[in-house]
């Protein structure tokens, strides 16, 4: 057979905001319109567990439950470029039938998820520039209050905290258009035609992302990306030692408040070094950082600890 057109599609926004419904109606159409469409959808509510993505208290366990998403995703993408179908039972089927396909398929990989960090949305860029495939975002944009209300009203186990949302929504980090790898962004609203939106999956669909087009400016960019997800997972060490050190002091009320805030400043101190470079993490630590080690979480609580042991916190 001739080989798949794939296209990445992320999505973007806040829970309730309208992905998982906007995911269907895309799916519908593009199905409808050829048979040489397929769709494959991938839904991070559906493969994370529960307990884990409630929410992100065990950040290590978060993290490996995301990557093994991701994982996922690039062996459905090496089956349909190699004309395999040695993964999951559950797509299969699909994927043999792709593979059979006497013309020339097209597949849609819709990645159903907050994506609120770029970092996240940037590891599926570069599993389009290995795979020589398309990429695009398409920003489900939402009024946090908007989505709450939706919230309240989905079953008790789809149910997000409130907290959650509203932490999410001052940390969103929408698509930026004038940024090279995320030039196929589109913005779209309750209102917006689904029909455009389907124009603009089909126009990006037809553009591949290049493996040897990373120039000086996108290097730079790269390690940019890299190291605002690094920088976060040293923010989430330091929240949780911040707290050990709490709940191990044993203090009276009066003393603990003193206490909470000396740790409070240290963590302040320590973050605003690391972002400035006064203080570098070791390169053994970053790289388990960067790669999802499983020991990343402990090399860091390590390399962290020592700041608030000077202090004698």
């Amino acid at each position: 057979m001739a080989e798949s057109e794939i296209c990445i599609v992320v999505l973007v926004g806040l829970p309730a905001s309208g992905k998982t419904t906007l995911c269907k109606s895309l799916k519908e159409h593009f199905e409808k319109q050829s048979e040489g469409n397929y769709v494959f959808t991938v839904c991070y509510d559906e493969m994370i567990p529960v307990d884990v993505a409630k929410w992100q208290q065990d950040d290590l366990c978060w993290s490996n439950s995301r990557r093994n998403v991701l994982k996922q995703v690039a062996e459905l993408i090496h089956c349909l470029k190699c004309s395999v179908a040695n993964v999951h039972l559950s797509v299969k089927y699909k994927i043999e039938t792709v593979i059979n396909f006497s013309g020339r398929a097209r597949v849609y990989i819709f990645i159903d998820d907050n994506m609120y960090y770029r970092s996240m949305r940037y590891q599926y860029y570069q599993l389009a520039k290995l795979y020589n495939v398309s990429f695009c975002q398409i920003y489900v944009r939402c009024d946090v209050n908007v989505a709450l209300t939706r919230n309240s009203s989905r079953d008790v186990a789809a149910v997000v905290p409130d907290e959650i949302i509203l932490k999410m929504a001052e940390k969103l980090e929408a698509p930026n258009v004038n940024s090279r790898w995320e030039k196929l962004s589109v913005t779209v609203c309750e209102e917006s035609d689904v029909g455009d939106v389907c124009k603009f999956v089909e126009d990006a669909a037809a553009c591949r992302v290049c493996a040897l087009e990373d120039g000086a400016e996108m290097r730079a960019e790269s390690r940019a990306v890299c190291a605002s997800s690094v920088l976060h997972q040293v923010d989430v060490a330091s929240r949780k030692l911040v707290g050990e050190r709490i709940r191990q002091s044993g203090l009276t009320t009066a003393l603990l408040q003193t206490r909470a805030k000396l740790l409070a400043d240290v963590r302040r101190y320590v973050m605003d070094a690391i972002k400035s470079g006064r203080i570098e993490l070791p390169q053994d630590v970053e790289v388990k950082i960067r790669s999802c080690h499983p020991d990343s979480g402990t090399a860091l609580h390590d390399f962290l600890d020592q700041f608030f042991a000077l202090h004698q916190l």
